[in-house]
């Protein structure tokens, strides 16, 4: 057995092994219809935002919670939730949760507010703290937001071009 072999094999009893993965199972992943694909481009941003979950089951009550948007498109974001509390871990790990994302896009004056759903989620979690990796598809942000967001994916399309 060659080196590579023996890490495979060890990291693979690891995840067998894992205890804080049988506490909070990740979602199970389905593979995308045609039709659910990305039909836009994401781009790398960093733009810190808010994220708002609504918890229809506690009389519509919002979890709200500090995330970094790490791509965009003008259909769906990739948010990185660095702190997670621990009661709130079973919040998202519910698929299909009504969202808003509220963040100031660079050259814009108001702060923009982005709806849709939490369409996949990726809970991380050590003995100190829980963090989550979620995509969101906007599916509900107003037309006007969706403009004022592709002009300003259209500039850093035009920025990555020219580099």
């Amino acid at each position: 057995m060659g080196a590579i072999d023996g890490c495979v094999e060890i990291c693979h009893k690891a995840m067998i092994f894992n205890p804080l993965r049988d506490r909070y199972p990740k979602l199970p992943t389905p593979t995308p219809r045609p039709e659910d694909r990305r039909r836009t481009p994401r781009y790398a941003v960093s733009l810190n935002a808010q994220i708002r979950v609504l918890l229809p089951e506690q009389s519509g009550a919002t979890l709200v919670a500090k995330v970094t948007i790490e791509n965009l498109s003008v259909a769906g974001a990739r948010v990185h939730v660095p702190e997670i509390k621990k009661e709130h871990v079973p919040v998202f790990i519910r698929a299909r949760r009504k969202c808003s994302l509220i963040c100031q896009l660079p050259g814009s004056e108001v702060p923009s507010v982005l709806s849709g759903e939490i369409a996949w989620i990726d809970i991380h979690h050590d003995a100190l703290q829980h963090s989550a990796h979620l995509d969101v598809e906007l599916l509900d942000t107003p037309p006007e937001e969706k403009e004022h967001l592709a002009r300003f994916l259209d500039q850093l399309a035009a920025k990555s071009r020219s580099k």
